[in-house]
């Protein structure tokens, strides 16, 4: 829509001038009785401002005090309170009925966490009007005191502001999946960390471009291509992985919560029986000497006094079990070799196999290749082993 063709809307300058302008939302115009005694006064026009008579005849007809300007910040706050709340992703959302373009008139999309709008005609990208005329409220504020004489550029450092907070609000988006799903340590997967880590780099690459943007048209479209890049196929299959691997990681930790626990149960256990042990060898000795008084004065004296039995003895005798068990298979298997608290038995052996004439394994491995020995937690990592040592042909047997 032309400038001419909009209604004409009634602004005030600082001076306390009042003049109508037909000219386009979101701009800088000169005050014309200001101009006339020989300074130079900028008015901000509101971005919201009615862009058809009739919405001009409803906004200057509504109830309440406050007029034109009053009454569209209220309407506006309201709305944008009732906005739906993010849902973690950064996907763009269709907009409600009268949600428009102030450039337009297109229909807007929402970024769900309530921060940016986003025009697909335009191709630009903003924050939503109602957080937009909270920031031309204090620059009007702060700048109704400023010298007449000074030329006024609150608009044009209004329109930086708003540009500066609509790429902190990208980069915010971006910098949440650098440390999520796109961080190759929350994964246990070698193929899962090349792949965090290739997205992670492609995020990084867009950081600088958020901060080149010379527009909010130039910033939707970088918006855009992010948006395109953590929705597609890889990105949504990695973020399944990270809920799963981080559910991985939560049970492991409890296991080893348990295995500690298990592990104090079974030194108080020892301790118990050792403080029996002294008791009982304590008490013998006391025994031995009231039969040598009874030998030397003469007397006889017969005491019968049983130990007492342990209420941990079923546990000590399990636990000892099992910890000869443990140490059968590993004088069987061997060890894992990776990293464990304790000596952990290994199940498996990968190794370089052998091959004969037509590509058939043998059953013999490579004796010049090394070979690891793993349990159950660290198969994958004995195979990724082999691979960094510049092996790719890898076989495994089983204990």
């Amino acid at each position: 829509m032309t400038t001419s063709r909009l209604p004409a809307i009634t602004v005030t300058c600082p001076n306390d001038h009042h003049f109508d302008t037909k000219a386009r939302g979101g701009q800088s115009i000169d005050c014309p009785h200001c101009r006339t005694d020989g300074h130079r006064v900028k008015v901000w026009v509101p971005t919201h401002r009615p862009t058809t008579a009739r919405a001009l005849a409803a906004a200057i007809g509504a109830p309440g005090p406050g007029g034109l300007t009053s009454q569209l910040s209220t309407e506006l706050a309201a709305r944008w309170q009732q906005e739906r709340p993010w849902d973690g992703g950064l996907r763009l959302a269709p907009g409600r009925a009268g949600d428009v373009c102030p450039e337009c008139s297109g229909p807007l999309e929402w970024e769900p966490g309530r921060t940016l709008v986003y025009c697909p005609e335009c191709k630009r990208a903003g924050l939503p009007d109602a957080v937009t005329e909270h920031y031309a409220r204090q620059l009007r504020r702060s700048t109704a005191v400023a010298v007449r004489a000074e030329p006024d550029r609150s608009a044009e450092r209004a329109a930086r502001v708003q540009l500066r907070a609509a790429k902190d609000a990208v980069k915010r988006r971006v910098q949440t999946w650098l440390e999520s799903v796109a961080d190759e340590d929350s994964y246990d997967r070698v193929q899962f960390q090349r792949q965090a880590f290739e997205l992670a780099a492609m995020l990084r690459a867009y950081l600088p471009e958020i901060s080149e943007a010379e527009d909010e048209v130039t910033l939707g479209s970088v918006l855009r291509d992010v948006d395109a890049l953590i929705t597609g196929d890889q990105a949504s299959a990695l973020k399944i992985e990270y809920e799963q691997a981080q559910e991985r990681a939560e049970r492991q930790h409890r296991a080893r919560e348990q295995t500690a626990e298990l592990e104090r149960y079974r030194q108080e256990a020892a301790d118990q029986q050792e403080r029996e042990r002294q008791a009982a060898e304590r008490e013998a000795r006391q025994l031995a000497q009231q039969e040598r008084k009874a030998i030397t004065s003469g007397r006889t004296t017969t005491t019968t006094r049983l130990p007492p039995v342990s209420p941990y003895a079923p546990l000590v005798l399990m636990i000892a079990e099992r910890q000869k068990a443990k140490e059968q298979r590993i004088a069987s298997n061997g060890k894992c070799a990776f990293k464990h608290l304790g000596d952990v038995p290994a199940t498996r052996i990968y190794a370089v196999p052998m091959r004969v004439y037509g590509g058939q394994m043998s059953g013999y491995r490579v004796a010049e290749a090394p070979e690891y020995r793993a349990c159950g937690k660290h198969h994958e990592a004995a195979e990724a082993q082999l691979n960094r040592d510049g092996y790719s042909d890898v076989a495994y047997w089983e204990l």
